[in-house]
């Protein structure tokens, strides 16, 4: 075998044990040449890819552009570069990178094409994945970005400030917000845990420091405060915080992190509700005395004119058949005189009582009703049944004493909570509604409980008379006094054995 031989023969077998696929084509792009490494590329066989079969298996979407760049290196005769995709009959979609060089003749005409294939799909497919990757990161960071700053106007619309403190440095950090909240106006002040007891009132530091020292000591993850800061223009601000603590994997103490926000709102509110409490407790109290003092003025003062009647009338019978004794007719005036001046304190008794001061001011119905109902969930102690509420938002203010017609809603209300106790505790219902009725204002209180007997209703009104085994029996008769001081009126409307009761007062507008 000569030399030129043996070369042909080892370039045949480099070409086809070649790793990378080769071809050849003439200037049409018609494939004359490929090895086996380029049709497992294009997924043909040697038969298939030859002619125009190799650009038949472009991928669709890519044949158009791949083509239209062959077509544009063969008319400038310039090499020629691309990736693009075949696509099997099965649907198997292999990335190729394309490279090829024009073959001239010694006169300079290209006569075809000479190039390699390699298969990029595992590289297409690890760039896909680190792009996917990217895009996923960007998102990530977009997302974490719009989360941060929804958080931060939640927190700036709320009010509350954020802050973290560093107990190996002795550092924190507050955020605008946070110094707000304290009246700190220099935010170039650096904060640390002293920096902060500094901020409280002083009646609160004392407590704070201990409640964080024991919170601390327990290796406790979570705890909240209440406290009172003092502003610089001497206000004073109620601030509740919740803050969670990290320690070390020796239990040590590291940092913590925490929001407070401002309740002094709150706070007022609650001492708002106290006052409230008191004043309504006080008139209830008030009004009571003044309906056992009629009472009991009603009750004693019929004996005590019969005494001073009788009395008149011995000593007027005595001195007709015999004169008396000096003494004796003393006594018997006397008995006249006391009994008299008995009957003139008890009204008098009775006068003191009924005299009490009445605040008329324009109020809202439905915001007195909603402030009765939170002032009994704050005076019971067990969970309120439903209650709903059927507001006319068309009624106009009326002018009567706050506090008496409040006494009245929670006594009423009350009452129907006590009618209730036989009841199932998800059948318990009492339903407050407010309407205009012939030109004045109507509050109807009805419940579903046991009802009251039929042969009693008429006297449920009456003072000292009660269906309750440890009732006074004045409640309702202050209610009625009160609503008939107002120019109106109290009724019941309907009692119904185990359908419940309902009362309705009406009010001048």
């Amino acid at each position: 075998m000569d030399l030129s031989t043996f070369n042909k023969q080892c370039y045949r077998t480099l070409v086809e044990l070649s790793p990378v696929g080769m071809f050849y084509t003439d200037v049409q792009g018609l494939c004359l040449f490929a090895n086996k490494r380029a049709c497992e590329i294009c997924g043909l066989n040697f038969a298939e890819i030859q002619g125009e079969g190799w650009a038949n298996s472009l991928y669709p979407a890519d044949k158009e552009s791949a083509l239209a760049n062959w077509h544009e290196a063969v008319k400038r005769c310039l090499p020629f570069s691309a990736e693009f995709r075949f696509q099997t009959t099965h649907g198997k979609i292999t990335w190729g990178y394309y490279q090829g060089i024009p073959d001239l003749s010694p006169s300079g005409i290209i006569q075809g094409y000479t190039g390699t294939i390699t298969d990029i799909t595992h590289k297409k497919t690890l760039e896909e994945q680190h792009l996917a990757t990217i895009a996923l990161l960007k998102a990530t960071e977009q997302n974490l970005i719009e989360a941060k700053e929804k958080l931060q106007l939640g927190l700036e619309s709320a009010k509350i400030g954020v802050w973290t403190e560093d107990f190996v440095n002795n550092t924190a950090y507050w955020d605008q917000q946070t110094y707000q909240l304290f009246g700190i106006t220099d935010v170039n002040i650096k904060p640390n845990y002293a920096f902060f007891l500094s901020c409280l009132h002083p009646a609160d530091r004392a407590k704070i420091k201990y409640t964080t020292g024991i919170a601390l000591a327990n290796k406790t993850a979570n705890f909240n405060h209440e406290y009172r800061v003092i502003h610089p223009n001497n206000d004073i601000r109620y601030l509740k915080e919740h803050s969670k603590v990290y320690y070390n994997n020796a239990r040590k103490v590291i940092r913590s992190i925490g929001v407070v926000w401002d309740i002094t709102d709150a706070k007022e509110n609650e001492l708002r509700l106290r006052q409230n409490q008191i004043e309504i407790a006080d008139t209830a109290r008030k009004s009571a005395m003044g309906e056992i003092a009629s009472g009991l003025a009603h009750e004693l003062n019929q004996p005590l004119t019969v005494i001073a009647t009788y009395a008149q009338l011995c000593v007027s019978q005595l001195t007709k058949t015999q004169p008396l004794s000096n003494k004796l007719t003393e006594a018997l005036e006397q008995i006249v005189k006391q009994a008299e001046r008995a009957g003139n304190i008890i009204h008098r008794i009775k006068d003191i009582t009924k005299q009490k001061v009445v605040y008329y001011e324009p109020t809202q119905l439905d915001t007195l009703i909603t402030e009765a109902i939170e002032f009994l969930r704050y005076e019971l102690t067990e969970e309120l049944p439903k209650i709903t509420l059927e507001f006319d938002q068309n009624l106009l203010l009326i002018y009567v004493d706050r506090i008496q017609l409040q006494q009245v809603i929670i006594n009423l209300i009350r009452n129907s909570i006590e009618a209730l106790q036989e009841i199932n505790k998800s059948s318990k219902k009492i339903h407050v509604r407010t309407f205009l009725e012939n030109n004045k204002t109507a509050i109807t209180i009805a419940d579903n409980g046991a009802g009251i007997p039929n042969d009693l209703q008429r006297r449920i009104f009456e003072p000292y008379f009660t269906t309750k085994k440890k009732g006074f029996g004045i409640g309702l008769a202050i209610c009625r006094s009160i609503i008939e001081s107002h120019g109106g009126q109290l009724v019941l409307c309907h009692s119904n054995h185990n359908k419940g009761t309902c009362f309705k007062l009406t009010l001048p507008l």
